[in-house]
């Protein structure tokens, strides 16, 4: 397997069905909480290079933005350790659509992904979890990939959540680490075609660029 960190910030998302090992310049984070008031994720480390991340953990990782090939442990380290901490995030190793954790019901939960939205409708674009479909449905979560769920009464109808510190990208393209088609019309309003041919002719702001369709 293989992480890949696709953002200028250095952060990406990883969830693997096999332990491996953290690799060199990479550390991993559980998201532990979502502030409703500061509209902010609480993170807290949990795996160093070189320690042994047990199968199937949803990580949020930390690194230079390249991708990083991913090693099994010995067979001494292999169980890795204990994770039965409080962690928000969520994965899957094939593609497919979001869960709630534990069985429960996705009605009662909203789902974010990773990439750059507008969390206080400042202008200003911050790296962060946010909605991947209209009103926090379920969505199409990429394999090995983190996502993550907030029950919706403690999300308060909250569309996005920033990573904590100034990780903000003023008005420059949007950069989208899960590859996802985010467009805009020239007034604002969020369109989630599957692709470019969908649209009709006019003026769209595609992943964060004006783009005139003909």
């Amino acid at each position: 397997g293989m992480i890949s960190i696709a953002t200028q910030e250095g952060y990406g998302t990883v969830f693997t069905e096999k332990s491996y090992v953290m690799p060199d310049g990479v550390t991993g984070y559980r998201v532990t909480q979502a502030d409703a008031d500061s509209k902010e994720l609480k993170l807290v480390q949990a795996f160093e290079s070189g320690e042994t991340v047990p199968a199937a953990t949803p990580l949020l990782v930390k690194g230079e933005k390249r991708t990083y090939m991913l090693y099994a442990p010995n067979t001494e380290a292999a169980e890795g350790a204990v994770t039965n901490q409080e962690n928000l995030l969520l994965g899957a190793a094939t593609t497919g659509t979001t869960t709630a954790p534990n069985g429960q019901n996705t009605d009662d939960f909203y789902f974010y992904k990773l990439y750059y939205g507008d969390v206080d409708n400042s202008g200003v674009k911050r790296l962060g979890f946010y909605w991947g479909a209209p009103n926090g449905t379920p969505f199409i979560s990429q394999a090995n990939k983190a996502y993550l769920a907030v029950s919706k009464s403690k999300a308060n109808r909250i569309s996005g959540f920033a990573l904590p510190g100034n990780n903000t990208t003023g008005i420059t393209p949007m950069e989208n680490p899960e590859k996802e088609l985010v467009v805009y019309t020239i007034t604002g309003i969020r369109l989630y075609p599957k692709s470019i041919a969908e649209l009709k002719p006019g003026v769209y702001v595609v992943n964060g660029q004006k783009k005139i369709i003909r």
